[in-house]
């Protein structure tokens, strides 16, 4: 839910406290006990489907981020062992095809991890054998095999976590439709008992009011340099979108390359990034809160 939804949230649970406390005061009031039932009823629902709608989606991420580092870390440790193979026996393609380090595998989008993975079995499957004097078993490339298998199986995992939760934000969307609704019809009711008993009135009111929840404050800091030389790189574009909700910022690296972003919600965005001139480029990056993530992108001449 937004920040708006979850204040307005705050305030109906506040509201059903307060009332539940002063029922003799109100049930006299034609009707409102009965629209007050109601909006207590669709109040509770959202409140239920609330923590599910989030731990669903954050499970998913989680499950996906854990495959991702354990294939990142085999590969890197494989693909090193195969190097010095090649350097040995000097077959120059084979180290160009494995010259991956962790922190590539690691922010590689996720059908180019699969698809180096997978690239990087196919060069070292035949020439095991040859391999095994420099640490790579049989069982090591099954182990891997494994690892891409499992990993495979969760790339779609995080779009099927966005569909139950539009589904969820869908349902939480038409009750508070109908909470609001019978809000309305409440606080009309409230103003029989105005001049003859204020002190409720005014009480009511006061349980009413929205009062803001607080933001989470995130940072996300971007550089930009060009590949091989390390020069800043001024007005690349970056598009980033929360994978979740489908909400897009987009920002541009001033002259020395950066650019620093607050008020980003916890999870899971997708970045784009693009200037004429350069091979555009896709990141994945999650967001964990209260830590900042630096993005750091080195662009390629086209």
């Amino acid at each position: 839910m937004d920040i708006t939804k979850e204040s307005k949230l705050s305030m109906f649970l506040v509201l059903i406290q307060w009332i539940d406390a002063n029922m003799q005061k109100l049930e006299h009031i034609p009707g409102f006990m009965a629209i007050f039932n109601l909006f207590k009823s669709d109040a509770g629902k959202i409140a239920e489907i609330r923590p599910g709608q989030e731990e669903s989606k954050k499970g998913i991420a989680q499950s996906k981020t854990q495959a991702k580092e354990g294939l990142a870390v085999k590969l890197n440790s494989v693909s090193r062992k195969a190097i010095a193979f090649a350097v040995i026996t000097l077959n120059l393609p084979l180290q160009e095809a494995l010259r991956y380090t962790l922190t590539e595998l690691r922010r590689a989008p996720d059908t180019t991890l699969s698809s180096i993975a997978r690239l990087i079995i196919e060069k070292i499957t035949p020439i095991q054998k040859e391999l095994e004097p420099y640490g790579i078993s049989a069982d090591d490339i099954s182990n891997l095999s494994a690892l891409l298998a499992t990993y495979d199986e969760l790339i779609p995992m995080p779009r099927e976590g966005q569909i139950e939760k539009k589904d969820a934000t869908l349902q939480i969307s038409n009750l508070f439709d109908k909470c609001d609704g019978n809000l309305v019809k409440m606080d009309a009711l409230t103003e029989v008992i105005h001049d003859t008993d204020p002190q409720t009135y005014n009480d009511y009111w006061d349980a009413r009011k929205v009062i803001k929840t607080a933001i989470r404050t995130l940072a996300l800091k971007a550089n930009a340099t060009e590949k091989g030389k390390g020069v800043p790189v001024a007005n690349v574009v970056f598009e980033i979108t929360n994978t979740a909700t489908g909400e897009k910022i987009t920002k541009k690296t001033a002259a020395k390359g950066n650019f620093y972003l607050k008020n980003l919600m916890e999870g899971s965005y997708e970045v784009k990034i693009k200037k004429s001139g350069y091979l555009p480029q896709t990141r994945t990056i999650e967001l964990t809160a209260g830590e900042m993530y630096f993005l750091k992108v080195e662009l390629e001449k086209e």
